[in-house]
């Protein structure tokens, strides 16, 4: 009698031999087999036995409370059982009353012991070595069904009163959980036999067969030396690597590209080998591990988790649209485990940049149905909401001409105090500075006067405080041109140096010699507005209100210049001479040596008087340029979303006068001015129902302004 079909898969998965595909080699693994894998097929039907009834008291262990009389092994497993398998299979099957979900497992414990009695008639085998072929089978299933599907099919032939409960039979088939089980403890069990221990050891040595267990061990004690996790953190970016480990994670990685995908454990390796991976800077490699993870993932644990890792991965590299798809599909799987900041309450729309601090989203007040800006932090200080942000507060009261109004704060946990987040206004048409350097060019000396004074002010009333910034720079000043008035100017990020340490002063404690991700040569590059004794030089004394002052100078020059800060050169401010000086003592290593927020305010007020004014008709120009660079990049989403609605190119097909109509009537159009949403007319013309500014749209859809 041939090996049954499950009893097959089941040694596949032990002997999941590494890719073959050369026949000379499959060749070689069933020789090897032959000559070490003699355990006959009664044997391995005795083993099925066990473990099948230890799989199922497993799962009643799980689903009641497991005892510390238990095995280690039993206790492994069933401490997988409510995370992985109970509490998302109840979401999914609706169960949110708690004495429902109780009642289910009670029920589905009394159906398991039933099921346990059936093994010896489920797994049956003959006292005979396998044949060659049975041996050619173990190394190349191809077999499409899962254990747990097996193992059903054999019960309900056996006419099981217990598979007529439909809920029950879907939790066991929930991510394979009985399968899953079963090999969990058939690979426990046979491991243990030296027939099968020697041959392992036989596959091992020809590269044919992977120790996932001492695969497995390694990587745990490379990321407890790390201090990394299966789950990413934007931290890693600064972790330090030596040739050892180095060594030691591009070996791993070899291995895990030679692991087949279907192994039990291979998503849980590869997500924990696309952390190691990515925290040595090797980011498209890990990128590649995680999207595997994702593909092979065995439950909505896995996926979740290599979704956000995604998110991370993306994030460092300024992917910002994929990083943000990736992030809702974890929040989707699982919102307690992986929201950033409360999205029931505020959506997000999109991700406006990351940085030292956190991630930083625009996203829709949902009662209210007005954008927010909401930070969320990798990292904080923990404690009573109120107090963690209480300076943050106190700004908008202080200074409220000068920061963005805070709305919102808290913690996605409450109770554990995780996952802080901030909500303040959105000012629309406001960029950062440098957005703005990028977008327009560096500052006028008039405009830089004007923009100086602002943040000089702002600076003084926050002293007056006693509330330091200790993180200015041209990232955290949002700047608003306007034709009538002259630019406006918001401080972000006030207060909030109480909240988290930025990660750019964990940098300076990095002996990282990597090459860092662009994300993190955007956290490095903070350093330059830093004071030297925010630096770790504690000659200079602990920061304070001149810490302040040295950033607000190296943020001036930058906005001047374009240039970095780290090194002053008077000939880019020839024309400014006066204005130059005032940085130079701004940017003073001696904190004693630096300007008072007074003096600079006095200094630049009286630069600002002797300064020409900026003709209406240049402040027109910016103010056209800025609306024209965020209605284009409005207009190009809009068109993305257009095209993949109706499956056309940029360049595509002539719509006939009826296709035209058709096509004007229905497209989305997000008003550049107001970000309202609503659709074309039957004449294609648009008018905007919040902002009413006409415009309309053409057959090729190009957005033009009606005359």
């Amino acid at each position: 009698m041939p090996l049954p079909t499950l009893m097959q898969k089941g040694l596949s998965a032990l002997l999941n031999v590494i890719k073959l595909t050369d026949p000379a080699v499959i060749s070689q693994a069933i020789t090897t087999l032959g000559q070490h894998f003699t355990l006959s097929a009664y044997e391995i039907a005795g083993a099925y036995q066990k473990s099948y009834a230890s799989a199922l008291k497993a799962i009643i262990a799980g689903l009641d409370k497991p005892s510390i009389f238990d095995p280690k092994v039993k206790r492994e497993f069933a401490k997988q059982i409510v995370p992985n398998y109970l509490q998302p299979f109840a979401a999914q099957q609706a169960i949110t009353d708690h004495i429902e979900l109780q009642l289910f497992c009670t029920d589905s414990i009394a159906k398991c012991q039933a099921l346990i009695p059936y093994h010896q008639q489920l797994f049956q085998g003959e006292a005979t070595p396998l044949s060659e072929s049975e041996l050619a089978a173990l190394i190349t299933d191809t077999h499409s069904l899962s254990i747990t599907t097996l193992i059903l099919e054999q019960l309900r032939s056996l006419k099981v009163s217990s598979l007529y409960d439909d809920r029950f039979v879907a939790f066991l088939c929930y991510n394979d959980l009985l399968g899953t089980a079963i090999l969990f403890f058939l690979h426990e069990q046979l491991r243990q036999e030296t027939r099968v221990e020697t041959t392992l050891a036989a596959l091992q040595r020809q590269d044919l067969w992977q120790d996932v267990g001492l695969m497995k061990d390694s990587l745990n004690q490379l990321m407890t030396r790390l201090d990394l996790s299966p789950q990413m953190k934007a931290r890693d970016e600064l972790t330090y690597h030596n040739q050892d480990s180095l060594k030691q994670v591009s070996e791993t990685t070899i291995k895990l590209k030679k692991l087949p995908p279907n192994h039990p454990q291979y998503s849980q390796l590869v997500l924990m080998g696309g952390s190691v991976l990515s925290s040595t800077g090797a980011l498209p490699e890990a990128e590649n591990l995680l999207v595997q993870a994702d593909k092979m993932s065995k439950n909505a644990t896995e996926r979740a988790l290599a979704k956000f890792n995604l998110f991370q991965v993306k994030v460092r590299r300024n992917e910002f649209e994929p990083a943000l798809a990736a992030l809702q599909q974890a929040i989707k799987i699982s919102p307690k485990q992986y929201a950033l900041h409360d999205v029931e309450k505020y959506p997000i729309k999109h991700i406006l940049g990351a940085g030292g601090m956190g991630c930083v989203f625009l996203c829709q007040h949902k009662l209210q149905k007005k954008p927010v800006v909401v930070k969320c932090f990798w990292e904080h200080q923990k404690g009573r909401a109120e107090e963690v942000f209480k300076e943050a507060f106190a700004m908008s009261e202080l200074a409220g001409k000068y920061v963005p109004a805070p709305l919102d704060y808290g913690y996605v946990d409450p109770v554990k105090q995780e996952r802080a987040f901030f909500v303040t206004e959105y000012i629309n048409g406001a960029i950062d500075g440098e957005t703005w350097l990028e977008q327009q060019g560096k500052l006028e000396i008039k405009t830089a006067l004007q923009v100086g004074l602002q943040i000089a002010k702002g600076l003084k009333v926050a002293h007056a405080a006693g509330i330091l910034h200790l993180d200015l720079k041209p990232a955290n000043i949002l700047l608003k041109q306007s034709v009538t008035e002259d630019i406006v100017v918001k401080i972000i990020d006030f207060g909030l140096s109480q909240v988290t340490t930025s990660l750019s002063a964990k940098m300076l404690n990095s002996h990282t010699t990597k090459q860092l991700s662009q994300f993190g040569q955007a956290v490095f590059g903070t350093l330059n507005y830093a004071a030297p004794e925010q630096q770790g030089f504690e000659q200079y004394g602990k920061p304070s209100v001149k810490s302040d002052v040295f950033a607000f100078g190296a943020t001036l020059y930058r906005l001047l210049t374009h240039e970095s800060p780290r090194k002053l050169n008077p000939r880019r401010l020839a024309q400014a001479p006066e204005l130059f000086n005032l940085l130079c003592d701004c940017l003073e290593e001696e904190p004693q040596q630096r300007l008072s927020i007074d003096d600079i305010i006095n200094q630049l007020e009286k630069l600002n008087h002797k300064a020409p004014s900026i003709p209406l008709a240049e402040k027109v120009e910016k103010v056209e340029k800025v609306e024209k660079n965020e209605w284009e990049e409005e207009l190009e989403k809009l068109l993305e979303t257009t095209r993949a609605k109706y499956d056309v190119g940029t360049y595509s097909f002539p719509l006939s006068n009826e296709e035209s109509a058709s096509f004007q009537n229905n497209i989305p159009v997000v008003c550049p001015h107001c970000d309202s949403l609503f659709t074309t007319t039957d004449e294609g013309k648009l008018e905007c129902p919040q902002c009413y500014l006409d415009f309309e749209i053409d057959d090729d859809g190009d957005v033009f302004y009606a005359e």
